[in-house]
């Protein structure tokens, strides 16, 4: 159950306060492109999922309609893609979010809905991944059903929110200061990489790179510790308070056993 463990973890995140202008595109269609590679093994796997986003002025806040177009390549193995990839079982179909004057997310037009798709979604996604795990999928179809509202709109809402970058628009140019980061599943929550994080400007963009590293244990009971390196630089357009681009990069070793994974997001 740990990509399971892994989606839930993502989704209770506490949603920072914005205090920064979200002043997105109006009457635009912008495109939107994730794509995740991982190496293990000496093998890779890619997968890409394509987006259109669009905003509008809706009372005091926006609108904003957002279309899975495309999907390409294998489900790369993480929790973060198998998500991704039973995202695109949503092809085609508009998902409405109501967000309010800093770019939080309200409400989602039709959350029950879309939520039965998406839990059979990711079930059949955990079923391809796990086939030897018997009750696997029917499990996670369980646990995500028991959700309530509020978690689900959450998760739901991470689709968008991850180009929403009101805070670092608002913070601007930062020296190098020390920051932490929660491990994340399979490891346990009290544990946290030690890093650093800084912005600049580069032209009318602010850059914002934060590098973290450490020894995480692994809950096994073994004693064992894996080693992670985490490196994250995100470009934003501070008069948006939008994303323009990002590159994540993870390493994992495990012994002599190393593990990377590289993940990009551009919208425009």
């Amino acid at each position: 159950m740990l990509d399971l463990v892994a989606l839930v973890a993502a989704a209770t995140a506490v949603q920072p306060a914005a205090a920064a202008p979200f002043s997105p595109p109006l009457d635009r269609t912008l495109q939107l492109r994730i794509s995740q590679t991982r190496s293990e093994d000496g093998r890779r796997k890619r997968f890409v999922v394509r987006r259109t986003v669009r905003f509008a002025r809706e009372g005091d806040g926006f609108v904003a309609e957002l279309v899975t177009i495309g999907a390409d390549g294998a489900n790369a193995g993480s929790a973060g893609s198998r998500f991704e990839a039973a995202m695109a079982s949503l092809m085609g179909r508009t998902i409405r979010y109501h967000l309010d004057t800093r770019g939080r997310v309200r409400s989602i037009d039709e959350l029950g809905v879309l939520w039965k798709s998406l839990t059979a979604a990711v079930a059949e996604e955990a079923r391809k991944a796990h086939p030897e795990r018997k009750g696997y999928a029917e499990r996670i179809i369980s646990s995500l059903g028991g959700l309530p509202v509020a978690q689900r709109q959450r998760m739901l809402a991470t689709m968008l929110t991850s180009v929403i970058e009101v805070d670092a628009a608002e913070r601007g140019v930062m020296p190098v200061k020390a920051v932490t980061l929660p491990a994340q599943p399979p490891f346990g929550q009290d544990q946290r990489l030690e890093g650093t994080e800084r912005s600049w400007r580069e032209g009318n963009r602010l850059v914002v790179s934060e590098r973290f590293a450490g020894d995480l244990k692994i809950p096994d009971g073994s004693g064992a510790v894996a080693h992670i390196e985490t490196d994250i630089v995100r470009r934003v357009d501070p008069l948006t308070g939008m994303l323009v681009r990002s590159r994540k990069t993870k390493r994992t070793t495990i012994g002599d056993e190393t593990r990377s994974s590289v993940t990009e997001i551009t919208l425009e």
